[in-house]
């Protein structure tokens, strides 16, 4: 496992700038997979998708007993980016910083 990674790391550095590294999984008689599942759908971005996946399919997937489900793999995770004015939120007493976060510095 410790070679194949580091084989992978060196082949990362020609690829282009974002490519994720691929998943290196070590296969046993019980760890193979016994489900694949797919998705498609006609007018949904890959973001739709991805959170579909994540938020509907998985969970009812995670419910059968014995289950191990991992996360969706591919598609692209849905990102949200706010521009802020600083100065703007100081005059109102405001942070940048969710609330959860200022309590643990």
């Amino acid at each position: 496992m410790a070679q194949i990674t580091a084989i992978v790391q060196t082949v990362l550095r020609v690829l282009p700038p974002g490519t994720f590294p691929p998943n290196i999984l070590k296969y046993d008689a019980s760890s193979v997979p016994i489900l694949q599942l797919g998705l498609s759908g006609q007018g949904l971005t890959e973001e739709e998708l991805y959170d579909l996946g994540l938020s509907f399919i998985r969970p009812r997937l995670a419910n059968v007993e014995g289950a191990s489900v991992p996360l969706p793999y591919g598609g692209k995770v849905r990102q949200v980016q706010v521009d802020v004015d600083p100065n703007l939120l100081y005059a109102k007493h405001l942070s940048a910083m969710p609330e959860f976060l200022q309590h643990a510095f």
